[in-house]
């Protein structure tokens, strides 16, 4: 089996989100799984799909300072999107990754715990979908799961200004009904443990993420692209999707 590697980019919010349903459909349709990496070019909060928008987001301080407000594909908690992260996709076809969610995610944090420790951070599994360093929150993930493919992505903090993150968003001590909630943990980063470059943690992690895999090295196609621009200008852009609860 040969992966398609998508190498990191650095892209608009609207745009990389778009081209995760992008990366859905060419996984359906083929049944070659994608490994992608990407880095957000600006500030951004994105929600999961069952989120209500309103109860987990500061929407006027968004507002007020531009920040882009999002909603995923994919289910899971709120979360401040920063130019300081490492962000990784995975789409493949149930043969390939396992519908269960649980098997799912420690099969690809096997690949996060490998890229940190490779670093010279000692990682390890928090929740199913966290990853943690001497107990704060490293590595924040989620999934979704169609009829035949499987999708699970999230963010690696290389850098992190917690008071910033959080002045965006409304977090939770406790989970609670009307929607999934944004549970409070602490945080912390790559950069707080080592001193090494974006670059050069991005590329112990995508190195990991490889390991013992043949793949193919591609781009986005034209085709592709043009796909992606118009799920933007169709649904990504459009309050009816990002203020509508899943």
């Amino acid at each position: 089996m040969i992966w398609r590697f998508i190498e990191l980019k650095e892209l608009d919010p609207l745009m990389a989100i778009a081209l995760e349903e992008v990366g859905l459909e060419y996984v359906q349709r083929t049944n070659i799984p994608i490994i992608r990496f990407w880095r957000w070019d600006k500030k951004a909060v994105s929600i999961g799909r069952f989120q209500i928008l309103q109860d987990e987001v500061n929407i006027d301080k968004c507002n007020a300072e531009k920040i882009l407000m999002l909603r995923r594909l994919s289910g899971g908690g709120a979360v401040f999107n920063s130019p300081g992260e490492i962000v990784y996709s995975v789409i493949a076809p149930y043969t390939v990754i396992p519908k269960d969610i649980g098997i799912s995610y420690t099969h690809i944090f096997s690949w996060i715990i490998k890229g940190l420790k490779d670093i010279g951070i000692n990682s390890y599994i928090e929740s199913q979908s966290n990853i943690n360093v001497n107990g704060k929150k490293i590595s924040g993930n989620c999934k979704l799961n169609k009829i035949d493919v499987s999708m699970q992505h999230g963010t690696i903090l290389y850098e992190v200004d917690e008071s910033d993150i959080f002045s965006y968003l409304t977090v939770h001590t406790t989970g609670a009904s009307g929607g999934t909630k944004s549970i409070y943990r602490p945080i912390t980063c790559i950069k707080n443990h080592k001193d090494i470059s974006y670059f050069d943690a991005y590329t112990k992690i995508k190195n990991a993420f490889l390991n013992d895999k043949k793949f193919e090295v591609s781009n986005w196609t034209s085709d592709e692209m043009k796909m992606a621009e118009e799920l933007i200008e169709k649904k990504y852009k459009k309050n009816e999707w990002t203020f509508t609860q899943g």
